[in-house]
């Protein structure tokens, strides 16, 4: 049971950690940094630190390329091979 629950666990980091890095890419005058580390029950500081964390982790950078790119096939292919 506590395998299961650290591997949600995880799952749930690197969802995070995908979720902050496409924030990141794309301005948003409808969420301000503020907004979304309130919503997240942290501070502004934190917050800043790990979207810059989740930004240089190369897989991510990786994967929002291609997104950004369009192929679908592309996509697809990446996001097969994890």
């Amino acid at each position: 049971m506590r395998e299961a629950g650290e591997a949600q666990l995880q799952q749930a980091r690197g969802s995070l950690k995908f979720g902050l890095a496409g924030y990141a890419r794309v301005p948003s005058d409808e969420l301000p940094i503020a907004e979304l580390a309130r919503s997240l029950y942290t501070d502004r500081a934190n917050l800043t630190k790990v979207i810059k964390a989740a930004e240089k982790d190369a897989r991510i950078t990786g994967i929002l390329d291609v997104i950004a790119s369009g192929d679908t096939d592309r996509i697809i292919t990446t996001l097969r091979n994890g």
